[in-house]
């Protein structure tokens, strides 16, 4: 009983069920980028950064302006957020889910654990040996496959460095402020990146 509410209360089964969507949305990801109606990746990478808008409906749901700095930090982290998912996306697109997201679970936590060594003063919080468990299961999956590593290992590395960033810009700005506040930064940034990529006439067209 008590390992079940250690689940439950320490956040294992939280982890788990976004696992299981990440993975989901991974799959399907994949599929609508085959595709013939929306395989163009700027097309794809627009669209998923200007429907963020739909996260500041938490604007009336316990929002409390932060210091410019703290806002500042959260609309920053939106914007390399939008810069990661699409070289995330353009990874997908060379390769398979399976593989990329075995890779992003070593490249990913390892470049937000450098990242956070000068923005946070620490790197891993955690259990060191269980970080470098879970990382090296990652790259062991990733490089066992035999696929174009050619053309996704330098898409993956970029996006796992940029969604580094992302999770320590998050982290300054959720210490600082509370969720709904720093999360509607971070959907406002996400929103205004989207809407950036308009401006270059061949990417509006």
């Amino acid at each position: 009983m008590s390992v079940i509410k250690a689940i439950i209360t320490d956040g294992i089964l939280i982890a788990i069920i976004a696992h299981g969507l990440i993975g989901i949305s991974l799959v399907w990801d994949k599929v609508l980028l085959e595709k013939k109606e929306t395989q163009n990746l700027l097309s794809y990478v627009f669209w998923l950064g200007a429907i963020s808008v739909f996260g500041l409906v938490l604007f009336g749901f316990g929002f409390k302006m932060p210091s410019l700095k703290i806002a500042g930090l959260g609309f920053v982290a939106g914007l390399v957020d939008l810069i990661a998912s699409y070289f995330y996306y353009a990874a997908l697109k060379a390769g398979e889910a399976s593989d990329e997201l075995a890779a992003m679970g070593g490249f990913a936590p390892v470049a937000t654990a450098l990242i956070a060594i000068p923005l946070l003063g620490r790197s891993v919080g955690g259990d060191l040996m269980g970080f470098a468990a879970m990382t090296l299961g990652g790259f062991i999956m990733f490089f066992a496959e035999k696929q174009p590593l050619r053309k996704m290992l330098p898409r993956i590395i970029t996006a796992a460095v940029f969604f580094g960033l992302t999770n320590v810009l998050q982290k300054l700005t959720f210490n600082a402020t509370n969720f709904v506040s720093g999360y509607v930064f971070f959907t406002a940034g996400t929103t205004a990146g989207a809407f950036a990529l308009l401006i270059p006439p061949s990417w509006r067209r």
